[in-house]
């Protein structure tokens, strides 16, 4: 309901989807599992959504994720759901469910081996092993390593560099990609989808692009073309930018 109330809204761009209470997702409600069992139902595996949300379709929209404590089991896949991920640095990524007999259901056979490769995504999903943040980023698991503590607020920024770009392009680009990752018709289809599915919302941000850059040329900056407004940053997110820079600089 969340996700299709955000879809519908023409003022939201950019979703940022984050955990409380310390931990992104740790999977699956296990009593709830367990149940399910008992009653020898396949619902749960079987219904229209995933076990934790609208995972098993695609997000008419731009998803960041920010990545805290445990990221594990359909956790994870609800994660994989999204378009980038900031992970904090001591968060933990996983399979866990491989322990105890839990097949996927939310989509993480469908996205992984396009996100990182057949070989590295058959080593997780059979290990079931922890992945922490130097491996996840290195892999191309996670987009982003920030420090503890500073994943919503990071995710955040991401979200609002992405919203100040015109959104019509993007969708066109990110609908290509996708079509283009999951479908594999071969190169000459890649570039039909790329090239052919242009909208009009499409072309009247282009013209008005092209208006903008010739009026900043004419003036004699070329890197202020896009005009965007600075956005007002909050005292909690100043400290938390500025724990992240000591971080890294020590």
């Amino acid at each position: 309901m969340a996700l299709s109330d955000f879809e519908a809204d023409p003022s939201s761009p950019v979703a940022v989807l984050y955990g409380i209470g310390g931990s992104f997702c740790a999977g699956y409600d296990i009593n709830e599992l367990e149940s399910q069992c008992e009653k020898g139902s396949l619902d749960f595996l079987l219904r229209h959504e995933g076990s934790v949300g609208p995972t098993r379709r695609h997000s008419a929209k731009t998803l960041i994720c920010g990545i805290s404590g445990f990221c594990v089991s359909s956790g994870l896949e609800l994660a994989l759901m999204c378009d980038l991920r900031v992970m904090e640095e001591t968060a933990i990524l996983g399979f866990f469910n491989r322990r105890f007999g839990v097949p996927m259901s939310d989509g993480g056979t469908a996205r992984l081996a396009s996100m990182i490769g057949y070989s590295r995504a058959l080593d997780l999903l059979i290990s079931g092993r922890r992945i922490t943040g130097n491996e996840a980023l290195e892999i191309g698991l996670v987009n982003r390593l920030v420090a503890t503590g500073t994943a919503l607020g990071q995710a955040v920024n991401l979200a609002f560099s992405i919203a100040k770009f015109p959104q019509a392009s993007i969708t066109q680009d990110r609908n290509a990609l996708y079509t283009n990752t999951y479908t594999r018709h071969g190169f000459r289809t890649a570039m039909q989808t790329e090239v052919m599915n242009t909208s009009r919302e499409v072309l009247a941000e282009l013209k008005e692009g092209v208006q903008r850059f010739k009026k900043s040329e004419s003036k004699g900056s070329k890197t202020d073309s896009f005009q965007v407004k600075p956005k007002p940053i909050p005292d909690w997110e100043k400290s938390e930018i500025e724990h992240e820079n000591k971080t890294k600089n020590q």
